[in-house]
């Protein structure tokens, strides 16, 4: 019986090890590599996949402020994320997400982020979506 329950737990443990294996965050396959674009400025950075429309915020400062970022196209507001967890904390969309998180192809994108509160001045970049 020993052997019987040695053997089911060691093929209990390589099926649990091969599924952790295989599976893991569905949007890194988005976003693998380099970003295609990075900026920051104090309290935050910022980092955009173009191919998943994948777009990070990162806190970097503990200051008491989180880091946020607006994505805008054509004029208008799409959607805006916070990394609101301190410094180190980051939030993530893309694509993967759906509706507006899907950016149109050849758009020209804008950004405005910050990281020390909005009243003390955001910055803006722009991009050319998968260009």
């Amino acid at each position: 019986m020993k052997i019987l329950t040695g053997r089911a737990v060691a093929g209990a443990m390589a099926f649990a090890a091969a599924f952790i294996a295989t599976t893991g965050n569905a949007s890194a396959a988005t976003w693998p590599g380099t970003p295609d674009h990075v900026w920051s400025k104090p309290g935050v950075r910022v980092e955009v996949w173009e191919h998943g429309d994948t777009i990070t915020v990162t806190d970097t400062k503990a200051n008491g402020h989180s880091a946020a970022v607006e994505v805008w196209v054509g004029g208008k507001k799409r959607w805006m994320v916070y990394a609101s967890l301190g410094k180190g904390s980051h939030s993530t969309r893309g694509a993967n997400y759906g509706g507006a998180y899907d950016l149109p192809e050849g758009a020209e994108v804008a950004l405005n982020f910050w990281g020390e509160g909005y009243n003390d001045g955001y910055t803006d970049k722009s991009f050319v979506n998968d260009q």
